[in-house]
């Protein structure tokens, strides 16, 4: 699929590519009186894709080839001390989005903040408990996606925070939201902070 042009490798523990998923980005044009006239959609459903794409598009905004073994980020663990904590997301983009607010945030504080390992699961379905062990005495956090099309999240985010207990130093759920909103993602919480 041409417009499935952002590629992201997920690897497993040992830094191997298990999976290449690519993600729907496409660019189009808008009306001459909106600006910015170009905009980059990453949802096929978006009213704005025109028609002559939507074939191209097909009907999901990735388009993936492999197996996911690990969660996203896995093999950068073992780079941080053990005591840095891990917070299970939902998508390779909320993982870095993650990652940069709280090295952001934390700074604030702290000149030398313990770095948090931001570990992303494809999606709610997709949790393993075998990846309990990659929090394993650390602070782990839970900070799913808070999405219309999965009314299950709150009930997912506890299942996987019940699964880390005992494993994990400690367990938090989190969610991301701007000034007492509840947003979507770890993206939108990023978009918000910085513009």
């Amino acid at each position: 699929r041409p417009h499935h042009r952002v590629v992201i490798p997920w690897r497993d523990r040992a830094g191997r590519v298990t999976q290449l998923q690519r993600r729907l980005l496409l660019a189009v044009e808008l009306d001459a009186k909106v600006w910015p006239r170009r905009r980059l959609l990453t949802d096929p459903r978006d009213p704005r894709v025109p028609e002559a794409d939507r074939r191209l598009v097909g009907g999901g905004k990735y388009d993936s080839a492999g197996e996911v073994v690990d969660p996203y980020g896995a093999h950068r663990l073992a780079a941080h001390p053990q005591g840095a904590p891990v917070a299970f997301v939902e998508g390779a983009a909320s993982a870095l989005a993650l990652e940069v607010l709280h090295r952001e945030g934390a700074r604030e504080q702290d000149p030398q903040p313990l770095p948090l390992v931001a570990l992303a699961i494809g999606s709610t379905s997709t949790w393993s408990t075998d990846w309990c062990e990659l929090a394993r005495d650390r602070p782990a956090f839970v900070g799913l996606d808070v999405d219309a099309k999965d009314n299950a999240t709150d009930a997912t985010s506890g299942s996987i925070a019940a699964d880390l207990e005992g494993v994990a130093a400690s367990v938090a759920e989190v969610v991301p939201q701007y000034d007492g909103e509840r947003l979507n993602d770890w993206g939108d919480l990023l978009e918000r902070v910085r513009w």
